[in-house]
């Protein structure tokens, strides 16, 4: 009995089995690349949402900040303003001694309006519109 045609069998059935496992690591190879490239671009996906979320949450910041510092210039600039037009206009009503009528048990007489009061109250009243407005 010749022993080649067994040992060139054997070889046969080797080499099958060789090239059998070459294809199944290069398969699960394959499929394990696929796996790795598909968790990166869920992982990629995900950091580019939560990237995208902050970056909106962000915006918002700055667009709210922005707002409330236009509300505050704007709010200044009439204080200013009614700040300018009080300080001209007290002068100007005590020169014209507005008059009010006094009642006392000596009777009625005329005397001069005290305008600072009545400037104080439209002052404060502004000053209550200014805070709403900042704090609403």
């Amino acid at each position: 009995m010749a022993i080649e045609p067994i040992v060139e069998h054997i070889i046969r059935q080797a080499g099958m089995q060789r090239d059998k496992i070459i294809a199944e690591a290069a398969d699960k190879g394959e499929a394990l690349s696929r796996t790795a490239d598909e968790e990166a671009e869920k992982l990629f996906r995900e950091e580019v949402s939560k990237a995208e979320r902050a970056a909106a949450v962000e915006k918002d910041r700055i667009i709210i900040d922005s707002r409330l510092e236009a509300k505050k210039r704007l709010l200044e600039a009439k204080r200013a303003l009614l700040s300018s037009v009080f300080a001209g206009l007290k002068p100007l009503l005590e020169e014209k001694k507005l008059m009010k009528e006094q009642v006392s048990p000596e009777g009625t007489k005329s005397v001069p309006e005290e305008i600072g009061f009545y400037l104080e109250e439209l002052r404060q009243d502004f000053e209550s519109e200014v805070a709403a407005v900042l704090f609403s």
